[in-house]
């Protein structure tokens, strides 16, 4: 795999295990395994080791599955991991996903003292009763729990996860679950609409009419109110799921999404460098046996030409909610993509899903409905 010598945007560490997965996950995560997790950790410290050697990072992101089950020596001995052989900038964006159940004093102290700065709070309900039917271990008194026991350590930049019309749910609920959340005063929130995922608990008793899932007008009617209430609470939309106070965005995602490059580390997780995509394999052991025989743990790795990688580049733009240049995105491929391209978002706008200033573009209040029909068209 190729080494650069030059500064890293962004570290990506992936924590695939959690106590029970969701009911809506299709994620890849690992359930009813955390006696792996010691195991783990050491294969991520070798994996950490030999990749971010003299490296520099302006954000670290770990993600899961579930990293609050990692304990406070785990978490410290990964952070020395990469401490020993890499830097972070003065700024560095430090974040890590918790969900509240597992989340104590200890393991927040120890966050704190690692320097993490910005905690994501996986919340998705805070109706109770939700919380139970979405397969969530916490209850929404836990949640509030965990915002105090943060900010009673000195961490306030906290974001909140929702997730908003999955099956049989109702805008009088969600609505609770909006007014809880902001009353938590988060800086950041992102909710998503459920999608329906294979081999879940939802997907299964979906295929056997178990369950009612919420009419496309609902769904609608949910992220409308959703987008509505969160800015007329202050909350800026910047991305399709994503809201914001003022200077309070994801710097680890909005690198994603103006395609800066990464280096993932850990079972599942994807690197970007240099132009090509790297993915690890995705089960813990079997990364863990490559990792300890000194094998490389790749699974997967492409490299898109310039044509791909500019309209992947126009997709990721159009996630974003400010208007962007064509011609600004580089390099550009061959002339006819781009006015091919051009062309897509022009009929676009011509349905109401796109706006238009010259050669800048965005998505209207209907295309982030829409958003999956109109970057169809541009790739």
């Amino acid at each position: 795999m190729p080494e650069k010598t030059n500064d890293y945007s962004s570290l990506y560490i992936h924590i695939p295990f959690c106590e029970k997965r969701c009911n809506y996950c299709g994620l890849s995560s690992t359930e009813k395994r955390v006696d792996e997790i010691d195991s783990y950790v050491k294969s991520l410290v070798l994996e950490l080791s030999e990749r971010c050697v003299g490296k520099r990072f302006k954000t670290l992101f770990i993600g899961g599955g579930t990293p609050s089950l990692l304990s406070p020596p785990q978490m410290e001995v990964i952070i020395n991991a990469v401490s020993n052989v890499a830097d972070f900038s003065d700024d560095c964006e430090m974040s890590i996903e918790v969900n509240p159940e597992s989340v104590t004093e200890g393991f927040a102290a120890t966050l704190s003292g690692l320097k993490f700065n910005r905690i994501s709070i996986g919340a998705q309900s805070l109706v109770e009763k939700e919380c139970a039917f979405l397969g969530r271990l916490h209850t929404p008194k836990q949640v509030k729990q965990t915002f105090h026991i943060f900010r009673e350590k000195g961490i306030t930049n906290l974001s909140l996860d929702l997730i908003g019309a999955f099956p049989e749910h109702n805008i009088e609920n969600w609505k609770v679950t909006l007014s809880e959340a902001i009353a938590l005063e988060p800086t950041h929130i992102s909710f998503y609409l459920y999608h329906q995922e294979e081999d879940t608990v939802f997907d299964s008793l979906l295929t056997q009419g178990k369950l009612l899932p919420v009419t496309e007008d609902k769904a609608v009617e949910i992220y409308e109110y959703g987008c509505d209430y969160l800015h007329t609470a202050g909350y800026r939309q910047y991305e399709i799921s994503n809201f914001a106070k003022k200077g309070f965005k994801s710097r680890h995602n909005l690198n994603y999404w103006y395609d800066g490059e990464y280096i993932g580390v850990g079972a599942g997780a994807v690197s970007f460098i240099d132009g090509e995509r790297y993915k690890n394999i995705g089960d813990p052991l079997k990364y863990s046996k490559l990792i300890n025989k000194g094998e490389s743990p790749v699974d997967f790795s492409e490299r898109l030409d310039i044509d791909a990688k500019w309209r992947e580049a126009v997709v990721l733009r159009l996630r974003m909610t400010k208007y962007f240049d064509l011609l600004a995105i580089n390099p550009l491929p061959h002339s006819k993509i781009v006015a091919d391209v051009r062309s897509e978002l022009v009929e676009c706008a011509k349905l109401g899903l796109v706006k238009i200033d010259g050669d800048r573009f965005c998505l209207s209040k209907e295309g982030l409905l829409l958003a999956n029909e109109v970057m169809s068209r541009v790739v």
